[in-house]
């Protein structure tokens, strides 16, 4: 065995194929063992894989240089991308593995299987994103450039083509399914003058039918008045810096908030074109410095004009800026000191490879657009004239601007149309050494972006009808069985890729289900992973590796059993044991979740003794025991992946009232009514005491004003008599009749005092002041006057029933069901109760006198007196008619519950029509037609109709619809699931997000929000803090905390650990498919024992740890030579 020892320590070698970020490696590095004197331990000495941001945060974990290799021969590579190889590729050969080993032979060699993303890209008001991520309440560009809501997320499985378009002028190739109706206008030919330049109308084409020439339509996006001030604004005040804070020590002084006069607000330059001149600057050549809030440009030479213009613009905008000649007289860099401008800067990304557009500026007013795009001219463009080529074509003249960053060229290239230009994209650069005035230095890729100065001259693309028509110059379709992702969205069912907009229909990328199994592509993803186990052993078939790990989730032992199979028989032919068999890294590396693992060990069956003991199990942590060692989710310490995500309002109030250790179900046991909960409120959180949003009397002493005085932290509200905070607090006033009037001055109006009177009396002579006053019933009756009559009280309410014959029955209503009054000669409304509530349907009384039609309904036949009280000659009428206080009860519809009004002779006068809540069936006639079933209520009997007008076949589902017609998947996968803080989570996978199952956690640590004026709405997106029943602040995990729980950041590395890229999505799905670093420290614990057993010939070793007697122990563990029984698969 070739081993390097030192002494007493001995040093195993590992080497990993497919090594996504290296978490295996991380603890294959950590994994040591002991047997006698000798110590052994682990190092890397390489890694491979086709991806290369997973082989730069390889690099970084396992402290070796990994390998970007592309593992498919070229019958592979055609058939899982589409197309041929490109020009100069060449498929991997064993020698290649051995470099990738840097010349190194390994003692264990880990492989995993490769996955398929889910990378449809979608453009949305937070820029562009996987289809798979986006979810409902989101909005989506739509294809007239408006951001419309996305109401509902599908998917579905799909068997068909792939249909894959890439327009001129960009770099990128768009999948879809074929039926994907892409908005596309022909090119035809014109028959007048013989060109075809004519385009044809727009329409939305099936992707199988878009044709090599068609121009694909993409909206050109309006600007928004305000987008720009809104955006300089949204840093906030910079002057104001918050201080103190420290709780002992000389320097003790509570936090508070100070205003620093000498920091310049640029909230005032928002919109100076200067102020986004520069901004294009820092895109092109500039950078932050992170020590200071130091902004410095790169201007070449100190008397160039882009140096003055620099300097001229900062100046212009209130700023001090100085010259570092540190790079000498042709690089040098003007530098500006300011606050505000360091954080608008920071919204474009550091650094040149990571700088992009924030999103919102796609609509900011287009002289600031215009000016962002000259200074990014100036700083990192050039020119150049046209010229005649090789092959006798004439090269248009353009400027361009190359980057290393493909994102902000693609930005610049959408902001660009919406200024009614377009550019193109293309790759100019592999990368590599190049000579650089007259030093040879390494570069990265570089991609250029071209304009076209002369405008006249559009081959490939056409500004119409609000959009860019862009030609398409090359389509690509491969065979496929997947599951894919469809969006319905507000208003018109329409969402764009990038530079293509289409139309919803039942297809898109998406993610690989069961089925996918049995397509080409997969199949290519399977005879990958089988050639890379062939690789690595033909790599070193001479003098082979001891020992081999596959890894991979449990679900390949069934639907990838065919690919298992042909590796065993592989690995048996080049003389390995082999075994196969299932753990949990949780309980291995004693982890804060239960992740149970697929695992395929194979020995050596003449350089591996007989024995592996088993790893030692550990008991599952909570969330919290790891959690705990990091900062709070925004705190800067724990660096860009700790960031808490931007959700909805409502979406964070969902999550508080989610139980720890439940899912969505927890709110099915609140009670809502008309939509607003019952029995909860949500305040402003506070250290609530009795006086909290306490309001003093006027002439009441206030308590001492601290700097946290405010309603909801004490009696700081006032009952404030004055109105309209007037000085005089009677204005307006009005005095009762019995009070005294206040002094008459110079000044008198009902504005400067109490000068208004309550006057009980109407106009006219004294004595008529209280004609047609009604006395209360219980009150004494004023003196009889002598001429008797209206002029005094002499009427009364009288709240007796109508016993007697003249007594209180005037104009009274009898009741259907009570016996009327005795009928006299003057048997009138005004004599009696003559007048009855019948309950009885129109059609039942004199063919429907009175009877009101509806608006839609067809009127009865015309008679000779077609009038209300002769039939349903009446109608309710949607349409405004007279004013109200014209209509003053006529034609009044009185509610079926309540008493008429009087009938009188004049049929306009009064409630002469009732609501008559009755169908007019019979009473076993259609009772619930149209109803809609409560979520928790029985169904009625279902019959031979389908119609939900024939009975109650509707249901008020309140599931969200993303999940499926069936949304089996909604009932059980733990949506908007909340783990305690003492408990264990599930296995962390690429998709872990808050609505996607249990990934949110109740963090019980005290926070500090930021405090809020007004509760946000419902579709509002912040970062809240809702103090929930429990106590606890119920929240998404990060990305960090995802990490934390694969075991893949260290203590000490909280706050440095940022994987490759600047994609959240990107760097979870590198996470999820990590290997926990904590587990591989543990299994390569127990195989260094095994391979310092054999370096000393020893076969078996006394230890209180249990010899592994799983499938994966056998094939370890014994010896099939002799008579030793054979293994068990």
């Amino acid at each position: 065995m070739n081993t390097q020892q030192m002494g007493s320590e001995v040093e195993f070698r590992h080497f990993h194929m497919f090594c996504g970020l290296g978490g295996g490696a991380k603890g294959f590095n950590k994994g040591t063992a002991r047997v006698g004197q000798l110590r052994g331990r682990w190092r890397c000495i390489g890694g491979v894989d086709v991806d290369p941001g997973s082989i730069a945060d390889f690099s970084r974990v396992a402290g070796v240089q990994g390998t970007v290799l592309d593992l498919f021969d070229e019958e592979q590579y055609r058939a899982f991308h589409g197309k041929a190889p490109p020009a100069g590729w060449r498929p991997a050969t064993p020698a290649d593995i051995r470099r990738a080993a840097h010349g190194e032979r390994p003692h264990a060699a880990f492989l995993s299987a490769p996955c398929l993303p889910a990378d449809g890209l979608v453009l949305t008001e937070d820029g562009a994103r996987p289809i798979s991520a986006i979810s409902v309440g989101e909005r989506v560009l739509s294809h007239r450039g408006r951001l419309c809501r996305v109401d509902r997320v599908n998917r579905r499985p799909y068997t068909g083509d792939m249909i894959g378009l890439r327009l001129n002028g960009t770099v990128d190739v768009q999948w879809y399914t074929d039926e994907h109706p892409i908005w596309v206008r022909r090119v035809r030919r014109d028959l007048a003058t013989e060109r075809k330049r004519a385009l044809g109308d727009p329409s939305f084409v099936p992707a199988k039918d878009v044709r090599i020439g068609d121009r694909v339509g993409f909206p050109i996006e309006t600007e928004e008045a305000g987008t720009a001030k809104a955006f300089v604004d949204g840093f906030g005040d910079p002057t104001r810096v918050e201080k103190g804070g420290k709780t002992s020590g000389r320097y003790a002084k509570p936090a508070y908030v100070a205003t620093v006069e000498r920091i310049v607000d640029l909230g005032s330059r928002a919109e100076d074109v200067g102020l986004w001149w520069l901004f294009g600057c820092y895109l092109g050549d500039g950078y932050r410095m992170h020590n200071s809030y130091r902004v410095a440009f790169c201007v070449g030479s100190e008397d160039g004009e882009l140096a003055a213009s620099v300097r001229s613009v900062v100046e212009g905008l209130g700023l001090s800026v100085y010259v570092d000649r540190g790079g000498g007289s042709t690089n040098v860099k003007l530098v500006v000191s300011s606050k505000h401008l360091h954080q608008l800067c920071g919204a474009f990304g550091d650094g040149a490879e990571k700088k992009a557009l924030p999103p919102r500026l796609f609509r900011v007013e287009r002289r600031f657009a215009q000016a962002l795009i000259d200074g990014y001219r100036a700083t990192d463009g050039s020119e150049q004239g046209a010229r005649r080529m090789s092959r006798g074509n004439t090269l248009q003249a353009r400027w361009k601007i190359s980057s290393i960053s493909l994102q902000l060229l693609r930005d610049v290239q959408r902001l660009l149309i919406g200024l009614g230009t377009f550019a193109s994209i293309h790759h100019c650069w592999n990368g590599g050494e190049q000579m650089i005035e007259g030093r040879r230095v390494a570069t990265r890729r570089r991609w250029e972006l071209n304009v076209r100065l002369d405008p006249k001259k559009r081959t490939v693309f056409e500004f119409d009808d609000g959009a860019v028509w862009i030609r398409v110059r090359d389509i690509l379709r491969r065979q496929t069985v997947e599951e894919v992702w469809n969006l319905e969205v507000a208003e018109d069912d329409t969402y764009c890729s990038p530079l293509i907009a289409t139309h919803n229909c039942k297809g898109f990328s998406g993610l690989l289900p069961e089925q996918s199994s049995k397509t080409a592509k997969y199949q290519a993803l399977n005879r990958l992973t089988l050639r890379g186990v062939w690789l690595m052993l033909e790599a070193w078939k001479d003098d082979p590796v001891e020992l081999i790990v596959f890894e991979n989730v449990p679900r390949i032992a069934t639907r990838g059993r065919h690919l298992l199979d042909q590796i065993i028989a592989l690995l048996r032919a080049y003389g390995y044991a082999v075994a196969e068999t299932t753990h949990d890294c949780g309980e291995l590396g004693g982890l804060g979740q239960s992740r149970k693992r697929f695992l395929l060990v194979a020995r050596h069956e003449k350089k591996v003794p007989p024995f592996l003991y088993e790893p030692e199990k550990r008991r599952l942590r909570g969330v919290g025991e790891i959690l705990e060692r990091l900062p709070l989710p925004g705190d800067p310490a724990g660096g860009a992946m700790h960031r808490m995500p931007a959700l909805q309002w409502k979406t964070w109030v969902r999550l508080a009232f989610v139980e720890a250790g439940s899912d969505w179900r927890s709110l099915n046991k609140l009670a809502v009514e008309n939509g607003v909960l019952r029995d909860f409120g949500i305040l402003p959180d506070g250290a609530w005491r009795d006086d909290i949003l306490g309001v003093l009397p006027w002439d009441r002493a206030a308590p001492t004003v601290t700097a946290q005085a405010g309603a909801t932290t004490g009696r700081f509200s006032v009952a404030d008599p004055r109105v309209d905070g007037h000085p005089k607090s009677v204005q307006l006033g009005v005095r009762r009749w019995e009070d005294t009037a206040a002094v008459v001055k110079g000044d008198v109006s009902v504005g400067t005092g109490p000068y208004a009177v309550a006057d009980p009396t109407i106009p006219g002579k004294p004595r008529f002041n209280n004609v047609f006053r009604i006395v209360p019933w219980a009150a004494a009756s004023p003196a009889v006057a002598g001429p008797g009559g209206p002029a005094g009280g002499l009427a009364v309410a009288d709240p007796r029933a109508g016993e007697g014959r003249h007594v209180n029955g005037k104009y009274r209503v009898t009741a259907f069901d009570e016996p009327a009054n005795a009928v006299i000669g003057a048997s009138t409304t005004g004599n009696g109760a003559f007048v009855v509530a019948d309950p009885r349907p129109v059609s039942d009384l004199h063919k429907g006198a009175h009877g009101v039609r509806q608006w839609t309904d067809t009127s009865g036949t015309v008679q000779g007196e077609s009038l209300p009280s002769n039939g349903a000659f009446a109608v309710a009428d949607p349409r405004p008619g007279k004013p109200t206080e014209d209509l003053q009860g006529n034609w009044h519809i009185t509610p079926f519950d309540e008493p008429a009004h009087a009938v009188v002779g004049n049929r306009k006068s009064g409630a002469s029509a009732v609501a008559d809540p009755r169908t007019g069936y019979g009473p076993n006639s259609h009772r619930n037609k149209l109803k809609v079933v409560g979520f928790e209520q029985t169904a009625g009997t279902v019959t031979g109709s389908d119609r939900v007008g024939s009975g109650a076949l509707s249901v008020a589902d309140p599931r969200p619809a993303a999940f499926g017609e069936k949304r089996d998947n909604y009932q059980t996968g733990g949506h908007y699931g909340v783990v305690p803080w003492g408990g264990t989570a599930y296995a962390v996978p690429g998709f872990a997000k808050h609505d996607r199952g249990n990934w949110s956690v109740a963090d019980p640590r005290e926070v500090e929000p930021e405090p809020i004026i007004e509760l946000p709405k419902p579709e509002d997106r912040l970062v809240a803090v809702i103090r929930a029943l429990d106590g606890t602040w119920h929240r998404p995990f990060t990305t960090l905390e995802l990490a934390a729980l694969q075991s893949l950041v260290d203590p000490d590395e909280v706050g440095t650990f940022v994987l490759e890229g600047q994609s959240d999505s990107a760097w979870r799905e590198r996470i999820g498919n990590a290997v926990p670093p904590d587990a591989a420290e543990s299994i390569a614990g127990v195989m260094a024992t095994t391979l310092l057993l054999a370096m000393t010939g020893e076969t078996f070793m006394l230890s209180s740890q249990p010899i592994w007697v799983q499938p994966v122990a056998l094939a370890l563990a014994v010896d099939q030579r002799g008579n030793i029984p054979q293994e068990d698969l």
